[in-house]
């Protein structure tokens, strides 16, 4: 199982001083994991500058070697860590600090402010963080256990992705087996979302993919990170991102263009600003075999029915699913992006055209987050503020990120009213806690 956890790690009576952080401290034969420490807080200052609830645990659960009674001094900085596991990938998050160094309780280690290790094996692990001021000195040492568990094992909703291309710049992705799904790409820093999405790399080289999956409630079910091979690059790329602008409405008036990437789009609009085709001609594609394309129409209940024409044979993709037939009828999701394509075939069975498109089903109100025990609203937001509904008492919300990093916005416990009203337009996550339980509400902002 695929867990989003984020920890204040900010940890009670450790404090350091600026001083290099020694390996011969620590003789791991010290270590006894089967010995019993009370929680007495009788402080100790380890060979190490970190500072240590009592002796005993010092010695027998951290392996210290030597130490002075008290604390160390206080520390320069005040640093952290968030962490996002993945089964047996974990994602590491730091805070506070210039630099940072993180050994993972099994050997190894690595450096960076953001840093994902793969353990091998479930177990009880000691993850210490060494944070560096901008001298270049250790100014804090954050040390927590973590358990990984659920190796091998298959997540709630058991969502993965394959891959199309990579023999040029631009890959396309498909997703299954959740109801929506968030795409971040290594050498960029957009949101792609979507079942079917397409990315143009900017040069040769492997990548690392993120992929975050939602169940029907919009809460996070499963997240994928694989690396992708590109090669074949050249500066003719014909899909270039930055020419993406969802604030420009293209209409939905069909007079198809020819992209350079050999598919069919309504019109020149959609094609440039939707999808960032960066060159195009009149008219479909292999013109010579088919003139396809599709029409629609939505009742008030984001049920939408897809009419083709122009050619024998239909195919349509839509989320994790493939359908055929001339027409269709599907329940896209309330103010959430969704593509369709569908590939039309000729007399013969050969691929004669392609069209695709994005569709919003724009309602007023509540999503399904709305079944569960509170409440988010207005969500979306236009102006970044939010009320969360609950009938009892809030102990903590927090703003993050979709990677779990902490984000800087104002929130009343009291009244339940969160202020992003400074923040961009996006996607964010709430982190809400109640006395016996805790939620992860997604948020989007509109600006």
């Amino acid at each position: 199982m695929k867990t989003l956890k984020l920890l204040n790690l900010f940890m009670f009576g450790i404090f350091f001083s600026n001083q290099m952080y020694s390996q011969g401290c620590i003789d791991s034969t010290l270590i006894s994991p089967n010995s019993f420490c009370t929680e007495e807080y009788d402080p100790v200052c380890g060979c190490d500058q970190v500072t240590y609830s009592n002796a005993c645990i010092a010695t027998n659960y951290y392996g210290v070697s030597s130490y002075t009674q008290g604390p160390c001094d206080p520390a320069s900085c005040q640093a952290g860590f968030n962490y996002i596991d993945s089964a047996c990938f974990v994602e590491f998050y730091g805070s506070g600090a210039s630099s940072y160094e993180w050994y993972f309780g099994d050997g190894t280690s690595s450096q960076g402010q953001y840093t994902y290790h793969n353990y091998s094996n479930n177990g009880l692990y000691t993850m210490c963080m060494y944070a560096y001021d901008g001298q270049g000195f250790l100014c804090d040492t954050v040390c927590q256990e973590i358990y990984i568990d659920g190796c091998g094992q298959t997540t709630p909703c058991g969502a993965g992705f394959q891959t199309d291309g990579g023999d040029g710049c631009t890959m396309w992705f498909y997703a299954y087996g959740a109801n929506s799904y968030e795409w971040q790409f290594e050498d960029g820093n957009s949101i792609e979302t979507g079942s079917i999405v397409n990315y143009s790399f900017t040069q040769d080289g492997s990548y690392l993919v993120l992929m975050l999956a939602y169940d029907g409630q919009n809460q996070l079910c499963d997240s994928i990170y694989q690396y992708v091979t590109i090669s074949g690059c050249d500066s003719t790329s014909c899909i270039d991102n930055s020419l993406i602008n969802n604030d420009i409405i293209c209409t939905t008036e069909v007079d198809p263009v020819c992209g350079c990437d050999q598919i069919t789009y309504s019109n020149a609009c959609i094609a440039q600003y939707i999808y960032g085709v960066t060159s195009y001609t009149q008219g479909t594609c292999n013109q010579d075999s088919c003139n396809a394309g599709f029409q629609f129409s939505v009742d008030g209940n984001c049920t939408y029915t897809f009419y083709a024409y122009g050619a024998e044979d239909y195919e349509w993709w839509f989320d994790d699913m493939v359908y055929s037939g001339a027409s269709l009828t599907l329940y896209i999701s309330p103010n959430q992006l969704q593509d369709i394509c569908m590939y039309a075939y000729d007399g013969q069975g050969a691929l004669c055209d392609t069209v695709c498109e994005s569709y919003i089903c724009n309602l007023s109100g509540l999503d399904d987050t709305s079944r569960l025990p509170l409440t988010v609203y207005p969500n979306p937001s236009n102006d970044g503020r939010f009320t969360i509904g609950f009938d009892g008492v809030l102990n903590d919300v927090s703003l993050l990120d979709l990677y779990g990093r902490p984000v800087d916005c104002p929130v009343n416990i009291a009244t339940g009213l969160v202020d992003g009203s400074q923040l961009n337009a996006g996607k964010y996550f709430l982190s809400i806690r109640t006395k016996d339980k805790s939620y992860f509400e997604q948020i989007v902002i509109m600006k």
